[in-house]
């Protein structure tokens, strides 16, 4: 697994559990993202519009991309220590 650390700048605590998440999906099924069902059940949320507004604001942030308009296309955004240039 990457080492994107816990402590992400700027992120609610919601935001965190929706990117750490996709994060291990993303890991976890060879790049395959999951589907806003299956971040809708995994979050415990009641709809899928809030796992829409957590999406955009990930997005918003630059912690996510959509990589294209289809299912599935979110990809993780690399980031890294502006002190050691090691990937965050």
């Amino acid at each position: 697994m990457n080492h994107i650390t816990a402590q992400r700048a700027g992120l609610t605590r919601r935001e965190k559990e929706a990117f750490d998440f996709v994060n291990g999906f993303l890991i976890d099924n060879r790049g395959i993202a999951p589907s806003y069902d299956e971040i809708k059940d995994h979050l415990g949320l009641a709809s899928k519009s809030g796992v829409h507004r957590l999406l955009h604001a990930l997005r918003r942030k630059s912690w996510l991309k959509f990589q294209d308009v289809r299912a599935r296309s979110l990809a993780v955004v690399q980031h890294t220590c502006p002190h050691c240039g090691g990937e965050l």
